[in-house]
């Protein structure tokens, strides 16, 4: 359970997606590429965040990111559960 928001750092060359504010809430998943600024998380209930990369992975094919390739994305609860629902039919 939880909610909150998360503050993306822009960068020196800022663009349009740096500098986002990410509002979240329970069941919530947001991304952000590679070689981002750090974030400012801030719950404004209890919340529990969990961070997943893919760096074991990239390191173990020997390959390193070295750009971004996505703009910062908000994966509402809404939406997971909705994709859920039509995988299942």
């Amino acid at each position: 359970s939880g909610s909150g928001k998360s503050q993306l750092q822009p960068d020196e060359e800022a663009k349009e997606e740096e500098g986002k504010l990410i509002e979240w809430a329970t069941g919530d998943m947001f991304v952000v590429p590679a070689h981002s600024k750090p974030i400012t998380h801030t719950a404004t209930s209890t919340a529990v965040l969990y961070w997943v990369h893919d760096e074991p992975l990239l390191r173990y094919l020997g390959v390193k990111s070295s750009e971004k390739k996505f703009k910062p994305t908000l994966y509402t609860k809404e939406m997971l559960m909705a994709c859920v629902e039509e995988i299942k039919r």
